[in-house]
């Protein structure tokens, strides 16, 4: 199975003057992405400059730039299969410059 991205760039005002309907518009992507991995994307997160994403799925964290090219991935469960990120925790972040992913750990964790 195979995972696509879909990345949508939007503004939204919460104010809504009194008496006017909410009007909805279907925004199109800005890009999309298709994944070679078959797992669920759990969580994802964007760098502080935006310039990169990070995505998560059960067994590997992709990188991706702002235009949607992959930048680097990490299989993490061929390397440790102690790190998990489908807990309740489901903490990812990443550096500003795109070469660094954080996971968030549990308590349990020995």
């Amino acid at each position: 199975m195979i995972r696509i991205i879909s990345v949508l760039l939007v503004f939204a005002s919460a104010a809504q003057p009194p008496g006017r309907e909410r009007v909805w518009v279907q925004i199109p992507p800005v890009w999309k992405l298709t994944l070679e991995d078959a797992g669920n994307i759990i969580v994802t997160a964007w760098s502080p400059t935006s310039s990169c994403v990070a995505a998560a799925t059960e067994t590997t964290i992709h990188v991706i730039d702002s235009k949607g090219h992959p930048l680097w991935k990490w299989r993490f469960q061929e390397t440790n299969r102690f790190i998990h990120v489908n807990g309740l925790d489901r903490v990812l972040a990443v550096s500003p410059t795109c070469d660094v992913v954080v996971v968030g750990g549990g308590a349990d964790y020995k």
